[in-house]
């Protein structure tokens, strides 16, 4: 299985938008692109990525362990 995610819930929090998320990836993935639906993200955070890099609204992360099935939320805030 590929690495995939998919955005669940978007919501505002004081002048910022909340976008929320689950992904998922196979064995042997290392992790993969998250497309946030936000413009910029200004913070966001996964459980079990190691390593995060922002780019406008897309989010490349790290899974702590690629050797194995992984599955996890995310949420990204920005504009």
């Amino acid at each position: 299985m590929a690495f995939a995610s998919k955005k669940i819930k978007e919501t505002i929090m004081g002048d910022m938008r909340v976008h929320m998320g689950s992904f998922t990836q196979g064995n042997g993935d290392t992790g993969g692109a998250i497309d946030t639906g936000l413009s910029e993200v200004n913070h966001f955070h996964a459980i079990a990525a190691l390593n995060v890099a922002k780019n406008g609204g897309t989010v490349t992360i790290t899974t702590a362990d690629p050797t194995e099935a992984q599955a996890g939320d995310w949420l990204a805030m920005g504009y």
